[in-house]
């Protein structure tokens, strides 16, 4: 079975403390860490452009079509032409019982 998923570090500081802050609030283990991670950052995003732009709504359209690249507890992205969040993916393969990245 071949699987393509976001690429993004569960390992850096930051999604380590998400997700301990998450197990620590809701008692137990987040299973879909990505999804946790994209959500994450969508709630950030929304929340900086109405901190910046209050109830302006393009100005918030703006802030979110500017074209500049983000790093969030998913990685980086940014927004192309059309509006889509443009993110890494990866390419994994299920061998012998686990998930193995293809090269």
């Amino acid at each position: 079975m071949l699987v393509s998923e976001f690429d993004f570090n569960r390992n850096t500081l930051g999604t380590k403390k998400f997700f301990f802050d998450y197990n620590e609030m809701f008692g137990k283990e987040l299973l879909e860490d990505v999804y946790g991670a994209l959500a994450y950052d969508t709630y950030s995003l929304i929340a900086k452009g109405i901190k910046k732009c209050g109830k302006d709504t393009a100005c918030i359209k703006e802030f979110f079509d500017n074209g500049e690249k983000r790093n969030g507890l998913a990685g980086e992205y940014y927004f192309d032409e059309h509006g889509d969040a443009i993110r890494g993916v990866i390419l994994e393969i299920f061998e012998n019982g686990e998930f193995v990245l293809v090269n």
